[in-house]
C-alpha cells in the first residue's frame, strides 16, 4: 500500500514538475491530475482502513467461536462426567444385588447339601 500511494505521490509531482506551461488547458490537466492523484491516495486509505477492519471482524468472530467451542466442549464435559457417575452408581447397585443373590445362592446350596446328608 505505500509503496503504490509513494509512486502515484512521484508521478504527480513529476507530471507537475514536467508541466511548465501556464496556458489555462495545462492548468486544467494538472489541477485534474493532483485531483486523481488525491483521489487515488483516498482510495487506498480507504482500502487499506477496509482491510483492516475486516482482519479485526474476522479477529474477533474466531475469538467468538472459540469461546462458544470452548463453553460447549465444558458443557459436553459436565454431562459426560454427570452420566459416568450415574453409570457408576448404577454399577454399584447391581454389583451389590448381584453380590447378595450370589450370597442367597450359597446358602441355599448349602441348605439342599444338609438336606442330602441328613436323609
Amino acid at each position: 500500500m505505500r509503496f503504490t500511494l509513494m509512486t502515484a505521490a512521484a508521478a504527480t509531482v513529476l507530471a507537475l514538475a514536467a508541466c511548465t506551461n501556464t496556458s489555462p488547458d495545462a492548468q486544467r490537466e494538472r489541477a485534474e491530475a493532483e485531483a486523481a492523484t488525491d483521489n487515488a491516495g483516498r482510495a487506498i486509505s480507504d482500502a487499506a482502513s477496509a482491510t483492516g477492519q475486516a482482519a479485526r471482524e474476522s479477529a474477533d468472530a474466531a475469538a467468538a467461536a472459540s469461546a462458544d467451542a470452548a463453553r460447549e466442549a465444558r458443557i459436553a464435559g459436565d454431562e459426560a462426567a454427570a452420566r459416568t457417575e450415574a453409570a457408576a452408581r448404577d454399577a454399584a447397585a447391581a454389583t451389590g444385588r448381584a453380590t447378595q443373590r450370589a450370597g442367597e445362592a450359597i446358602e441355599d446350596t448349602g441348605e439342599r447339601i444338609e438336606e442330602r446328608a441328613d436323609r
